[in-house]
Formats: structure tokens, sequence, C-alpha cells
């Protein structure tokens, strides 16, 4: 049943187009049968796992319904007609905190007032169970009598990540030429997420509890806490890594209890957070003049002259605001796409995909090499073991039933000058070690993949043993030593590949990365917003990997037509073996074809150049 203005949409007499997010658009309606105007959300008719999503709106709605709470909006209805979901919402006209950030001045004490009243309405959803999930200034109006609005309760929009959204445009949802949403799609605003939403775990209030602080933040301070964040995949990644400066850093004048509790709000572990939004409102409540119970938060009542420096503030006439698609973050504006010469840095990020020389396809693994032997059949239970022998740092290689690999020769010697990766070339593991930072770690997701792969020729116990390290479990997005993670690859390449040399075992164990990554919740989130363009996902694979991995600095740079410049400082780990594979896998899901040179200065330094063919 189709919507627009000037018809009659079942009871609600349909207005005007006011608003469009995400999910729907917004109408400006009135309920024949109430006799009141109301906000008209009406939610894209798509199916499959979107149709999906819009049960679970309208589902969320229903519950939001029941959300009694002056400073939280009302949801009348939600429902569908002839195939057309809508929710009928409560229509706040005033102005939205995003037009107040950064316009005239408002006292401190007013912000504040505006924070608890956010808290307050956020904590009697989540005593109604309801999890708001995209807390943001857009979604908190100040209507022009003084009184904070939270919009959106159980109607939360899921973001479309666009490719473009990759480079400086804002983080925030964005309809498809179409009106449908198109891209990947993560429940919530990127900057506003708490680190377990953008990883796909379960989620509770605490998580609209960093949002909070994030808005609180921004409103206090008049920019975001995360000071390298551009677009979409810095945000993620500053969200997941960065620890913002206290508030009071960036600004004179707050009191030392609220600098203290928006620290507390942006914790990364909710654990650390306050338990309950009425407990960090607790903490702002003294600043605002008025004290509070931590039990229950009340709307904080605005004094003669807070109701009148409030209607100032809409100095246009009260406009209709509803959940509305956000204007863009501040300087967010959409941009135009950037010149092919941009440059990806970051710290910390993993070497991104490297590309062997010389014309060429990704081999098929299932055959042999014309250079190789075959890869080695099953092991015959009639074969003895034969005990490794110590390395010159007297660390047992391992104990292998199956036939050596061929002796490495020499590497080649540092130097200036690109050259071939050279997969046959001797790999000193503990030299590699010997380099890293001792605050060096990655995300338990590596390790996972890692073991998962050796599992199709040994057992996790016996890679531990192989790797000489103390068997645990790993957590997906908990952060180990990068050290364990390098063991347990030279492990598994040496179980998976015995016939190989050991460079060519990691250069083949890293061609599977690429896709353990796009595996996870975060990883499509990255990437998988980029499709299978090369080019894009070469550009932010440093910025992206900084979410997963804490080492050294990699800055990728397109150089000419098709031809893309690597640079790694400080990052020995495998740069010529593993993170070539790491890029074969790339190539492999681009379904490209390319060439690459390596110049190494170190084990941790050196430039890679790649040129698609």
């Amino acid at each position: 049943m189709a919507v627009s203005p000037g018809q009659r949409f079942d009871r609600y007499s349909v207005e005007e187009l006011i608003g469009e997010g995400g999910m729907g658009r917004v109408y400006r309606a009135f309920d024949t049968r109430l006799q009141r105007p109301v906000a008209l959300k009406v939610l894209h008719p798509i199916g499959g796992d979107e149709g999906e999503s819009v049960a679970t709106a309208l589902r969320e709605a229903r519950a939001a319904a029941a959300i009694a709470h002056p400073n939280a909006t009302a949801v009348y209805d939600a429902s569908e007609i002839d195939g057309t979901a809508f929710i009928a919402m409560e229509l706040v006209a005033g102005t939205s905190l995003r037009a107040l950030i950064g316009g005239p001045p408002v006292p401190l004490s007013t912000r504040l007032r505006w924070l608890v009243d956010v808290a307050a309405a956020l904590g009697a959803a989540h005593r109604m169970g309801v999890v708001h999930r995209d807390v943001k200034p857009e979604n908190v109006m100040v209507r022009h009598d003084g009184l904070v609005k939270v919009l959106d309760f159980g109607v939360a929009r899921r973001t479309v990540i666009d490719a473009a959204d990759t480079e400086g445009s804002a983080p925030g949802p964005r309809p498809s030429p179409s009106g449908h949403p198109s891209g990947a799609r993560i429940a919530g605003t990127p900057a506003y997420m708490a680190p377990e939403q953008v990883r796909g775990e379960d989620i509770d209030g605490r998580a609209d509890q960093f949002a909070w602080g994030v808005l609180g933040y921004e409103l206090l301070t008049g920019r975001l806490p995360w000071k390298t964040a551009r677009d979409v995949v810095g945000f993620i990644a500053a969200v997941v890594s960065e620890e913002p400066a206290a508030p009071g850093t960036v600004v004179s004048g707050i009191p030392p209890a609220v600098d203290a509790a928006i620290v507390r709000a942006l914790a990364k572990n909710p654990a650390h957070r306050f338990p309950t939004m009425a407990a960090a409102a607790a903490e702002l409540a003294p600043s605002t003049g008025t004290s509070l119970s931590v039990a229950a938060v009340a709307p904080v009542p605005l004094t003669d002259t807070e109701q009148a420096s409030a209607r100032a503030l809409d100095l246009a006439p009260p406009a209709t605001v509803v959940a509305a698609p956000p204007p863009s973050l501040p300087g967010g504006e959409d941009r135009a796409p950037r010149p092919p010469s941009r440059v990806a840095t970051t710290e910390g990020g993993l070497a991104p995909f490297t590309r062997p020389s010389g014309s060429w396809s990704l081999p098929d693994l299932s055959q042999p090499s014309s250079r190789r032997p075959p890869l080695t059949p099953p092991r015959s239970p009639r074969e003895a073991p034969r005990e490794g022998q110590p390395s010159s740092s007297g660390r047992v290689p391992f104990p292998d039933a199956r036939p050596r690999p061929p002796p490495s020769r020499p590497r080649r010697p540092f130097g200036p000058g690109f050259h071939e990766p050279d997969f046959e070339g001797e790999v000193d593991l503990e030299a590699q070690v010997a380099l890293l930072p001792s605050d060096a770690t990655c995300k338990g997701m590596f390790c996972l993949d890692i073991l998962q792969q050796a599992s199709r020729v040994t057992t996790e116990g016996e890679v531990f043993r192989l790797a000489q390290l103390p068997e645990r479990r790993y957590v997906a997005f908990r952060d180990y030593p990068l050290a364990e993670n390098m063991r347990l690859t030279v492990a598994a390449a040496r179980a998976l590949y015995p016939r190989y040399p050991l460079g060519e075992g990691l250069r083949r164990v890293g061609q599977t990365m690429f896709d353990a990554v796009l595996a996870t919740h975060i990883g499509r989130a990255l990437f998988g917003i980029l499709g299978r363009d090369v080019e894009p996902i070469l550009l932010t694979g440093p910025k992206a990997f900084k979410v997963m991995l804490n080492l050294g600095k990699v800055t990728a740079e397109k150089t000419s037509f098709r031809t893309f410049t690597f640079h790694a400082k400080g990052f020995p780990a495998f740069l010529e073996t593993f993170q070539i594979g790491v890029l074969e896998g790339v190539l492999r899901y681009c379904g490209e074809r390319g060439r690459i040179r390596i110049a190494l200065e170190d084990l941790g330094t050196g430039v890679v150049e790649l040129r698609l063919l």
C-alpha cells in the first residue's frame, strides 16, 4: 500500500514528508480517530533478511510502547496494513541536540540537565527491557518549552554503509537512490556504538550508556572523543581501541565528577561502566544543582531562566522533527570521492595485502606447484615419528612423523632494491619475536583461525605442543601476545605443509587469513561494504587492521594507475611470507591478478610494490 502526502493511510491523514532514514520514511500525519498529530514512520517494504529486520522493528516498537516517561518519545501504534509496516509515534517539535552542538552558547548546567534527562529516559527503557542501540544527538530533541525528548525507542535503524563512506563521509545511515537500504548494515551509528556492539556481541543497557557517554562528551566539548577517526572504518577502530582523553582536558570548567562520569561511561569493558543509567545520572546531578537518588531518576525540572534560554535557542519557528536521517557528524557532510592518490595510514595495522612479482594468477593449491613437490598425502599410521632437532635458540621445531621439508637456503641479504618475495629462504622465528615490542598484541580471532586450519591434520593440543606453548582457550576479540600467535602460526605451517620450506608454508597459511576476517561480524562491517573491489580493500586494509592488531606502522598509497605501494615500519611479522599470503587471499577473493616486488631494510621494515594486471 503506497503512502504519500495528501492521501489517507488507514486512520491517518498523511500531511507531509519530514524525514527519511535507513529503515523508512517519516511523515507528519493526523490521527483522525484520536484527533492528534503523529509522526508516522513507514518502513521500507523489503523481503529476505531485511524483512526479518522490519518484523523485529515492529516487535521492538510494541515493546517500547510500554515505556512511560516524559523524556521518552511515546510510541502509539506499530502494525502492518496491506503489506506496509508502520509505526505511529509522538510528534516532537523542537531542536535536535545536533543543531545545538556548536550553536549558540548554552550554560554548562543546562547541558548537564539535558544529559541527566536523556539518562532518565534510557533508564526507563532499560527497566522495560528495551535497549535503544542508536543514542546520538540526532535522536535527542529539546522542545521549544525546554523538555528533552529521546526519539526512536525500539526503532533503532540499521546503519547503511556504502563504499564511499570509507573515505571521509559521515558514518550515518544513508538511503540508496532507489529509496531502499543497500550495502553492509550494522545496528547503530559507528561513532556512538559500544565496542561490544561493533563486535556483534549480545548487548544490554550498558551499550546505550557508552553511546550516552559519547553524546555527553560531544555536548560538553563540541567534538567527538575519537581524535583520529575520519570515516566509518576509523570510527570503528577508535571505538574498539582508542582511549579518549577526559573532557576536562579539552575544555576547562568541567567539574571533576562530571569528567570522571563521562570517562567511566566510555569504558571499553561493559563491566567497568555504571551498573545503571540512574547511577550515571546521579554523578552529574549535583553539578546541575539537583541531587538524585540512584534508585530512580526523574526528569530534572528546568528553571524559568533555562526554559527561556531553551526557547531562545529555537531561533526558527519550531520545526517538526522526528527520527530523520542525521545530516552528518560535525564537519562530516558528504564529500566527493578522493582522487586515486589517497593514502591510508595507521599505527599498528597489519601489513596490507601484497603480491608476488611476475605475471601470475593465484595457484590452485589443490594441484602441485611446477617448482615444488606435491602436497603430502595423509600420514600412514605405520610411519614412525622422528624427533626434531633443537634450533640454535634451544627451541625444538617439532617432533613429526611426516617427511622433513627441504633445508631452507640462507635468505637474501637485506638492502636496497626490489626483488621477488623469497618463500624458500630461511625464516628465523626467534629473531622476529625478539624485535616485537612488549605490548604487541593481536585479537584472539587470529589464533582461533590458526588452530582451526591446523585441525585438518592434527589436534589443538598437538599444535600447542609443537609451538611449545601452554594450552588455552581464545576469545575472538580479546587481546593476546602477538609472539604467541606467531609461534602458533609457525607450528601450523609446519604441520599443514611439511614438505615445503617454512616460508612457503607461512605464505599458504596467510592466504586464508582474509577469509577468516570476513567471517567475523566486524570483518564484514569493515570489508563487506567494499564488495570485491580490490582498490578500496588495499587502501583500507592498514586502517581496518588497526582494530585487530597492535604493532608498528603501515601506510598504503596508490602511486599510479593500478599500482600500490605499502610501507611497513616496526612490523616484524613475517613480512616476506605470511603477509604476502594475506594479499594473495585478497586477490583470490577479488578475482584479480597482479605482480609484486619487495625491498626489506630489516625483518620489520620494508616497502612492497604491487601492480595489478
